[in-house]
């Protein structure tokens, strides 16, 4: 793909991102929304709700663009390295290391660039990802190694039981191994409670988070280099570099596996604070968080004739034609009538007579703090 050409696809992407109006009429993705804004609220509170609809509409944006530049190597032409020194690049050509990254910007495109700049890596995403797209990236690697295929790429499961040794296996005999920590999976059944997770502090709440990488470098006594893509704009895009974390073999292994985790989250902190919209995993971070310090609901003073809907606190969605309210601290749904529903959808937009809504129904979405009185 020519310069030109990508620009052009580019541009035709984000010419037609979604509206507002586009994600309402549509019941998969204003579920998505929805739970994507009760993330933000948890985890970004200072980012108004009235933001949020905007805000994921520009994520799907970027991961569109993020799948564009990819494929094409016209998107190197915009492509600029941080803090990428003389050490780091003789580790990564040299010695096996663990490149940590996360799905933030144009999260991909550090595929094609540890291609092009002839650097042995071995990928581990998670099974769907493996069937859906696994094909695209050895297509990518074919057509940018050309005949130099002396550092064939390869891809691991991450969610096979087995991954662990297989990772365990590729830093042994000297290749780099590429992990994104913040996936929905890993290695093993991707849960909050298994042994694989710990519970680190991330923005305003805690997350249950994987460990692993912590635990291999510790076990390979290999370094761990930690890599983040943001975009400053759509023609300037950011592959930022950390200085290599190195094992102490002198703590337990557990113990650094812990606070390397921890480590690795507050460094991507501040680039997700500052760029949210261009962080996939607000889509699954639900999976995997810890609310600890719930906020309850604005209650208002029942002394009005209008209401509105507290999208603070609340969401409202359908699944299959059912509809539910949706609390966001919790993540608690709680089934409504479609009637309900009806009125409820348009108090989010405009006030709404509370005489629309019957008594009962209105003595509890007034306990739960639902609605907001005028």
């Amino acid at each position: 793909m020519s310069t030109i050409d990508f620009i052009s696809k580019r541009d035709a992407l984000i010419r037609h991102y979604l509206t507002e109006e586009a994600i309402k009429e549509n019941e998969f993705l204003y579920g998505q929304y929805t739970i994507v804004s009760a993330n933000l609220s948890n985890f970004l509170p200072e980012i108004d709700c009235g933001r949020h609809i905007n805000m994921f509409s520009q994520l799907l944006l970027h991961k569109q663009v993020s799948k564009l530049e990819q494929g094409s190597v016209a998107a190197h032409n915009f492509l600029k390295t941080e803090n990428l020194t003389t050490r780091t690049m003789d580790l990564l050509r040299s010695k096996p290391s663990i490149i940590c990254t996360f799905h933030t910007g144009s999260y991909r495109i550090i595929n094609t660039f540890l291609i092009q700049n002839k650097i042995p890596f071995t990928l581990a995403i998670g099974s769907s990802i493996l069937a859906a797209e696994g094909e695209d990236y050895y297509s990518v690697y074919n057509s940018l190694a050309g005949d130099d295929k002396n550092n064939a790429f390869s891809i691991i499961d991450a969610e096979n039981p087995k991954s662990v040794l297989q990772m365990l296996r590729e830093l042994k005999s000297g290749r780099n191994l590429l992990l994104y920590l913040d996936g929905n999976s890993g290695a093993g059944t991707a849960t909050t409670k298994n042994e694989n997770r710990c519970a680190v502090n991330f923005l305003e709440q805690q997350i249950f988070a994987r460990k692993g990488i912590g635990f291999l470098a510790h076990a390979v006594n290999v370094p761990i280099i930690p890599v983040i893509n943001y975009r400053q704009e759509w023609k300037d895009i950011r592959l930022r570099f950390y200085d290599p974390i190195l094992p102490d073999l002198d703590e337990m292994r557990d113990k650094f596996a812990v606070s390397v985790t921890q480590q690795l989250y507050d460094t991507v902190s501040p680039v997700i604070r500052q760029y949210p919209e261009q962080w996939e995993a607000w889509l699954y971070l639900h999976k995997v968080a810890n609310v600890s310090n719930q906020i309850p609901p604005l209650k208002g003073k029942p002394d009005g004739m209008f209401v509105r809907f507290n999208l603070n606190d609340y969401g409202i969605f359908k699944v299959n034609k059912r509809s539910f309210i949706f609390q966001k601290s919790n993540y608690t749904s709680y089934p409504i009538s479609a009637s309900l529903y009806e009125i409820l959808m348009c108090s989010v937009e405009h006030p709404v007579n509370k005489k629309d809504i019957q008594r009962s129904v209105l003595v509890e979405l007034e306990e739960k703090g639902v609605l907001h009185y005028l």
